[in-house]
């Protein structure tokens, strides 16, 4: 019949609705002190987690290291198991026993839409040092993915891991992974130039932005990471979905202006017509769009390191660099740095040049038209032309006809030979 465990695991909620009903203890607890709670926050399985806290288990309930259920689904970036612990009134403030709320752990393993959640106005204050910090960048990408898996992507659809996560590609994970190892890449760039610290930020006597301020070298727009930040207290109003447009517009710029690219991050089925309608928006900025497909990538979580711990693998950097696309977008790094990168023409700035240039070879064409007009009439003054041989010919021919005697005179004898 299987464990309430296991259904959790599979988010099947039909599965632990029978289970409940047949007596299961939803308050039992595994190895470890968690309850069937808290493996659909650590799993994601939504279904299942809202079906256990309508039917009344216990949100507080603490694992041996003192996470509940929250705590879990902030680490593990469960953000809809988030969403439905907070609004039936979890308590935000519990800690482990290492003293880590929920906030500080999703920020601490770059869950920065549960952050928000969670706190949004630290979310608000961290999204202001995060535009800052792209104002300051010598080299902006901006990242263009899928928001989550594919319903197809998803269990009962593709098989599950020990753990009960989806074999599949995760697009959310994976752009955050492309963001680390391109911002990484910047990093290294400065360091071997000796222009930068540690964490890519230049240092005082390397080269600063236009304004002689100091910044990292290489930023990279995350949408759905990023989002969370700038977006902040604002994400569930109506106006959110205009500020996220609007963010990515500003990031989009800042890539045209320092020379970087769109970074299509594509996951099975393919990409979506957001996706498309993204490139056509970098098209007409002059942005070029570099794909990264990470369809074959497989997401999986390894729990066995330690009982509280986890290791995400998404879009490893060893898969990233075998991937086309990849070599160009970290040799941009080294362009930006030593002032070499190219950047490429908006659609509009195109569409200007080819109608300047057609001006100017119509203004030519007129000119040479000119020119062979006043050829023709010079070399016509100086008989040097078709009409003025003519007309040489012509006075010749009048010349002669109007000199020779006729042949009556010369027959007469009028005219001596």
């Amino acid at each position: 019949m299987g464990t309430l465990f296991e259904a959790a695991r599979s988010n099947d909620a039909v599965w632990a609705t029978s289970l409940l009903q047949g007596g299961a203890d939803m308050e039992a607890k595994d190895a470890v002190g968690g309850t069937a709670l808290m493996v659909a926050a650590y799993c994601g399985s939504v279904e299942v987690a809202k079906l256990l806290v309508e039917a009344g288990a216990d949100r507080e309930a603490k694992r041996a290291s003192g996470a509940t259920a929250l705590i879990l689904a902030a680490q593990f970036g469960s953000v809809k198991v988030a969403k439905v612990l907070v609004e039936a009134g979890a308590d935000k403030e519990a800690k482990t026993l290492m003293g880590n709320n929920a906030a500080a752990l999703a920020l601490q393993y770059n869950q920065p839409t549960i952050f928000a959640l969670l706190d949004p106005a630290a979310a608000l204050a961290l999204g202001k040092e995060l535009k800052q910090a792209f104002e300051e960048a010598t080299l902006v990408h901006i990242i263009s993915t899928r928001c989550e898996r594919d319903d197809k992507q998803r269990p009962p659809h593709v098989q599950i891991d020990k753990y009960g996560h989806a074999l599949s590609c995760d697009p959310f994970k994976s752009a955050q992974e492309v963001k680390r190892a391109l911002e990484r890449a910047g990093a290294a760039v400065l360091r071997d130039e000796g222009q930068g610290d540690e964490d890519g930020q230049r240092s005082e006597e390397g080269q600063g932005d236009e304004e002689g301020g100091v910044g990292p070298a290489t930023c990279v727009f995350d949408p759905n990471g990023d989002n969370a930040f700038l977006v902040g207290g604002h994400s569930e109003s109506a106006s959110a979905d205009a500020i996220r447009l609007s963010n990515w517009r500003w990031a989009l710029e800042r890539a045209r202006q320092t020379g970087g690219c769109c970074v299509q991050i594509v996951v099975k089925p393919g990409l979506s017509m957001m996706q498309e309608a993204e490139a056509e928006m970098a098209a007409d900025k002059g942005v070029r769009v570099v794909r990264l497909d990470c369809s074959d990538v497989i997401q999986t979580v390894n729990l066995e390191a330690r009982v509280d711990g986890f290791v995400f693998q998404a879009a490893y950097e060893r898969d990233l660099v075998q991937m086309p696309g990849w070599a160009e977008l970290t040799a941009l790094a080294q362009q930006a740095a030593d002032g070499s990168i190219t950047k490429p023409l908006s659609r509009q700035e195109l569409e200007t040049l080819a109608s300047n240039q057609e001006t100017l070879a119509s203004k030519q064409r007129t000119l040479v038209s000119e020119l062979e007009e006043e050829n023709t009439e010079l070399r016509t003054k100086l008989g040097m032309g078709p009409r003025g041989q003519r007309e040489r010919k012509a006075s010749f021919l009048s010349r002669f006809t109007s000199e020779r005697p006729s042949r009556a005179a010369v027959t007469s004898g009028a005219v001596r030979v």
